[in-house]
């Protein structure tokens, strides 16, 4: 069993026959719809979780080149005068990202297009007190919102103004009295009035003064819903200022953000066109050779190397998924996403699937000694059609590598000891720190409680003759955890997750790492990565 599945000689893999390549490729495509059924199969992994997780992974990408999102964005924004019900679910989600996130973004685009703040008070007067009532100061210039702008062009344009203005007192305000003392529009009736200035003065609402209270884009906390359908109607119509927002909007905002605001909306066709490739080819194959050239040494010490590489790992796993490789179906590409970041939660569905045993004949197939030269045959053949199909075949090897493990490491201690041996890695076991297997012991019940109140603690003085009690705690009346002691789990079983692996590697990754039982198989999988990574550049297969 060879887990790096080191490249051979270049004649070896020339030698290899046609024939081989073509069973080992079969072997990997039935491994591929063995792995994707099971997943699919895999109880709490259903179609909307695999969807879900999809999502998620894509959401932690911590670079997107901003401009290819808004490209794969502008997709989904109505065209040509056409708007899909699709479209038009994407472009209000995207709508009311802007309206929240930068509201005045949508400020900007009322001011230029008035008649439908104007139409929504027409068509929703509820909403007049609530944006032209204030709390009504000494001085105009601190009323808010339309009631500053509705005082500033009563006075500024009285002739025509204020017979529309109506108010509550006996009798009406003159506009020198209002002027000297500006919280006399405390008495106006705002709704009649407004009413009034839309029927008689709609002027007021293309006005400098009331433009100036939209700029902010707070009147849209009114109705996003009713503005943002509104803005749709210009982006339907090709309104290059909306377009424009939304744009600005994708570029300035997180990755993350977009994502869980729009890719839940969109159907498997859409989600899959998104997301394919989203980190793009040459970033993604350009940050793989970094990681690899970069991955041969470790940091820290060997308790933080296995988190390390860990991360390394997922690193390189997003960037095959999300870049090197372009998908054809989305339910193959939620199939690795699965694979590659919620293998944890698939595993036991794994070995209780009827098709585990399978799944693991093909794997250690795929990971015999003999197999090498034609895997990296495979590969070659994969690189002359496309680098997309190259790294799909790595990946699935990664898998069948990654299947191996688990086997491999199920089986007795010795056992898993000797399948180290045999793949270079030096590798010794110990137990986890002890306080992982103790617990804290029962305390026994007080009865401080029943002591009086009335009694104050008295300090116990001590015979002269006094000397340390031979007998134990409990003969004291104390418990072990009132000493602060763990008490030792007797019945607790040395299990796997006790174990403390202290692993040798020495090709590619030199490093002596401690890792847990859980972290041993991230770390072998980082080793194996890296050395096919290395490897493909060496031999001059990856750009």
């Amino acid at each position: 069993m060879s887990l790096l599945l080191n490249r051979p000689t270049t004649a070896a893999v020339q030698g290899v026959s046609q024939t081989a390549t073509l069973e080992c490729r079969d072997r990997i495509a039935k491994f591929r719809s063995l792995l994707q059924q099971t997943v699919q199969e895999a109880e709490g992994a259903d179609k909307q979780t695999l969807r879900l997780w999809l999502v998620g992974a894509a959401s932690r990408l911590a670079y997107v080149d901003t401009s290819r999102v808004w490209r794969r964005v502008a997709c989904l924004l109505p065209a040509g005068g056409f708007c899909s019900k699709l479209s038009k679910t994407c472009s209000l989600q995207l709508l009311q990202l802007v309206c929240e996130a930068d509201p005045a973004k949508v400020g900007r685009l009322l001011c230029s297009n008035p008649k439908i703040v104007r139409d929504f008070f027409q068509d929703h007067p509820q909403h007049i007190s609530t944006w032209f009532q204030s709390s009504y100061v000494r001085s105009i210039s601190e009323f808010k919102n339309g009631a500053k702008a509705l005082a500033q062009y009563a006075l500024l344009h009285r002739a025509e103004m204020w017979e529309l203005l109506v108010w509550q007192g006996k009798h009406a305000q003159a506009p020198v009295a209002v002027a000297a003392k500006p919280h006399y529009f405390s008495e106006l009736n705002v709704n009649k009035t407004i009413r009034n200035i839309l029927k008689h003065h709609p002027e007021f609402f293309a006005s400098e003064q009331f433009l100036g209270s939209l700029s902010d884009g707070t009147v849209t906390a009114l109705d996003r819903a009713y503005f943002c359908q509104e803005l749709l109607e210009l982006l339907v119509d090709e309104d290059a200022d909306v377009r424009n927002a939304i744009r600005s909007c994708i570029i300035e905002q997180p990755f993350k953000l977009i994502c869980h605001r729009l890719l839940h909306h969109l159907d498997d066709a859409s989600l899959l066109n998104f997301l394919n490739g989203i980190l793009g080819q040459a970033y993604s194959q350009r940050q793989l050779h970094q990681l690899a050239s970069t991955g041969v040494s470790t940091p820290g010490l060997p308790m933080e190397r296995a988190l390390w590489a860990s991360q390394r790992l997922q690193q390189c796993l997003e960037l095959l998924v999300f870049g090197c490789v372009s998908w054809r179906e989305l339910n193959s590409m939620s199939t690795h996403v699965a694979l590659s970041f919620h293998h944890p939660q698939l595993q036991r569905a794994f070995q209780a699937s009827h098709r585990h045993q399978e799944l693991c004949y093909i794997a250690n197939a795929l990971c015999e000694s003999s197999s090498a030269p034609v895997f990296w045959a495979l590969l070659s053949e994969d690189a002359r059609e496309s680098d997309s199909c190259m790294y799909h075949t790595l990946l699935l090897g990664l898998w069948a590598v990654q299947t191996t493990i688990f086997q491999k490491m199920a089986v007795p201690q010795q056992q898993q000891l000797q399948f180290l041996t045999d793949n270079s890695i030096s590798a010794s076991i110990s137990l986890l720190a002890q306080h992982a297997l103790l617990r804290p012991a029962k305390r026994r019940k007080s009865h401080k409680h029943k002591r009086r109140k009335s009694h104050k603690k008295q300090r116990r003085s001590l015979p002269e003759d006094w000397t340390p009690s031979s007998g134990s705690a409990e003969e004291e009346g104390m418990s072990d955890s009132d000493l602060g002691i763990m008490a030792i789990d007797h019945d607790h079983q040395m299990s796997q997750s006790n174990l403390l692996w202290q692993i040798q590697l020495a090709s590619p990754v030199h490093m002596h790492v401690n890792a847990s039982t859980l972290e041993l198989p991230s770390v072998l999988l980082y080793n194996v990565i890296v050395n096919w990574l290395v490897t493909l550049q060496r031999s001059g297969l990856a750009p």
